[in-house]
């Protein structure tokens, strides 16, 4: 009978071992998914950044291009209403690779915004010209700033294509530890569960236990 008690209270004391082990292991699990969470948002933001950047890139190729078409038709008509039109363009690709540079603080990158907020204001010196009744000088600079803006345009692919390729990896990685948070969140669980269940199951056992030693000693008696 003495046996029987000392495994009763041994059992008895493995209840609250289980559960401070289990809830330690579920909690380390929990802690894994809150970490897992955080490096999913963190990197899924940065690869929003990363193409937000590639848009501002390829949008201010764009606006470059319609500012210099514009340019082009006020140099051979003179007409003043197109002059609003073209400063609200290369006000834009200024924006554009304010906004590029903002995203992506590369030295690369920097010396392109340079490169190309120069040519936006090379719009100002055009239409000054144009407006001083200079037509072959601006036709002059008008000439040269398509050449360089067809080099710019070129130039620019590159970050284009590695600020995409970097979007892409970002949001894998994003992804993977989308994954890799689930799993430690339902891993978490399941030890919960598993330590929950497992100690009942050993308390249930130990009563039955209890109730049977009784019964055993006054069989004896």
């Amino acid at each position: 009978m003495t046996n029987a008690l000392t495994n009763i209270a041994s059992r008895w004391w493995a209840v609250p071992a289980a559960l401070l082990f289990g809830a330690a292991l579920a909690a380390a699990f929990i802690a894994g998914y809150a970490w897992q969470t955080g490096q999913a948002d963190s990197k899924l933001t940065a690869a929003v950044t990363r193409a937000e950047t590639a848009v501002y890139l390829q949008e201010t190729v764009k606006e470059a291009t319609i500012a210099t078409d514009l340019l082009e038709e006020y140099v051979l008509t003179g007409d003043q209403t197109l002059v609003p039109r073209i400063q609200n363009r290369s006000t834009t690709v200024s924006l554009l690779l304010s906004g590029a540079v903002a995203g992506d603080r590369s030295d690369h990158l920097r010396r392109i915004a340079v490169q190309g907020t120069r040519l936006a204001e090379s719009a100002g010196a055009i239409i000054a010209l144009r407006q001083a009744g200079e037509v072959e000088a601006a036709g002059a600079v008008l000439t040269d700033l398509r050449t360089q803006l067809e080099g710019f345009a070129v130039t620019i692919q590159t970050p284009i294509g590695d600020e995409l390729s970097a979007a892409v990896s970002l949001t894998n990685s994003s992804d993977n530890a989308d994954a890799a948070a689930l799993w430690f969140l339902a891993t978490g669980m399941a030890v919960a569960i598993s330590t929950g269940t497992g100690s009942l199951l050993l308390v249930g056992r130990s009563l039955l236990r209890r109730r049977a030693v009784p019964s055993l000693h006054g069989k004896r008696a």
